[in-house]
């Protein structure tokens, strides 16, 4: 079991990489769901335009309030993936129509080319790997991994 820890995100730029970056940890509520999706587009906007870049996002000690919060918290990534033309392979067909349906693609031609998750349940992340891992989509349960298997797409 994770040690309950206050809510804590770092989202950054990493130009020379082309490299988005999350961390999500601790115990999230609706409020800092909010904050790290509006950190999410604020970084997102130092993305140049007519571009491409990679997705990196590490949930390692990821908690949430309950589950109203997480199941809102998992409509972030896909959502915000969507809109630079990338939608997720472990989403439902009908979640897929769905989230083309309603994403603007008004991203200033930005597409995200790749993206690894990392996440302390190992069991799960090798089960979401095996079942939908792509050559542009990578589930981890170690960061070191994710990171180098993104830098290597």
């Amino acid at each position: 079991m994770i040690k309950e820890t206050a809510a804590f995100h770092e989202v950054k730029w990493i130009p020379d990489e082309h490299l988005l970056y999350t961390r999500v940890t601790g115990l999230y509520n609706h409020n800092h769901v909010d904050a790290w999706e509006q950190a999410l587009r604020t970084q997102a906007k130092k993305i140049p335009d007519n571009s491409t870049f990679k997705f990196i996002i590490d949930e390692a000690g990821y908690q949430f309030e309950n589950i109203d919060v997480h199941k809102y918290k998992r409509e972030v990534i896909p959502r915000f993936l969507a809109h630079y033309g990338l939608v997720l392979s472990l989403l439902t067909d009908e979640d897929k129509k769905l989230l083309r349906q309603s994403v603007s693609l008004n991203n200033h031609n930005i597409q995200c080319i790749a993206v690894a998750m990392s996440h302390h349940d190992t069991l799960k992340m090798q089960q979401i790997q095996a079942t939908s891992g792509t050559e542009n989509e990578g589930y981890f349960s170690d960061y070191s991994q994710a990171y180098q298997w993104i830098m290597n797409v």
